[in-house]
């Protein structure tokens, strides 16, 4: 992966986090698909009125396209703390979602 921020120099970079500009450079992102750079915005939207909250991400069509249905639903149920037993790691921290090999196109 690649850090959707840049700049010439680490002062660039801390400019573009905190204005909230970001790019997905077509030659580092040729393979990823626009529904997958547009669910990413949406986390990423530096106006909080837009940036999607964790129930709005967790229930985007392109998340549902492209993880396992079931992962997907024990996330679901994880991040609204039910049905998680059985599927919390020993940190305490929910299991990850996985995501299709071909999540990305």
């Amino acid at each position: 992966g690649a850090p959707p921020f840049y700049g010439k120099n680490d002062e660039a970079i801390k400019a573009s986090i905190i204005q909230g500009e970001y790019t997905f450079p077509h030659e580092l992102f040729r393979d990823v698909s626009d529904e997958a750079m547009a669910f990413v915005s949406t986390l990423m939207s530096y106006n909080i009125e837009y940036r999607y909250t964790a129930d709005q991400a967790i229930s985007h069509p392109w998340l549902s396209a492209n993880c396992d249905p079931e992962v997907l639903q024990r996330a679901k149920d994880g991040a609204t703390g039910a049905g998680t037993g059985g599927h919390i790691r020993e940190s305490g921290a929910p299991e990850p979602v996985q995501l299709r090999e071909t999540s990305l196109r």
